[in-house]
């Protein structure tokens, strides 16, 4: 699984495809452009600060590219209970998609 920019160059696609190929997870670096790095972080802090550790966990386990099912059987849970801890995630997190939940998970150091 991975993700990358339109515009990134033809050597980062290669990188990229590469890195998948060896069953990685890819997702690019972002810098923040309009919004100072450390206020970021501590937004994103206080956003951790309400996630249970279920939900941690399973964030981590998502960002590392496991599907529900797959996470479901290492927690010993149903793919529905693991697919509302997703749904979860993204409302308290703000995020619209698994890649913003990967991204988050990376740019804090969460896996």
């Amino acid at each position: 699984m991975g993700y990358i920019c339109k515009v990134d160059e033809l050597e980062e696609l290669r990188k990229a495809l590469s890195t998948v190929m060896s069953g990685y997870t890819v997702f690019p670096s972002q810098e923040t452009d309009s919004v100072r790095r450390s206020d970021l972080e501590a937004s994103d802090q206080q956003l951790i600060s309400t996630l249970s550790d279920r939900e941690l966990v399973v964030l981590q386990q998502l960002a590392r590219g496991m599907s529900n099912l797959q996470i479901g059987e290492i927690m010993l849970l149903s793919n529905k209970t693991i697919s509302a801890h997703k749904k979860r995630l993204l409302n308290k997190l703000k995020l619209t998609s698994q890649v913003g939940l990967a991204d988050f998970a990376k740019r804090n150091a969460l896996i």
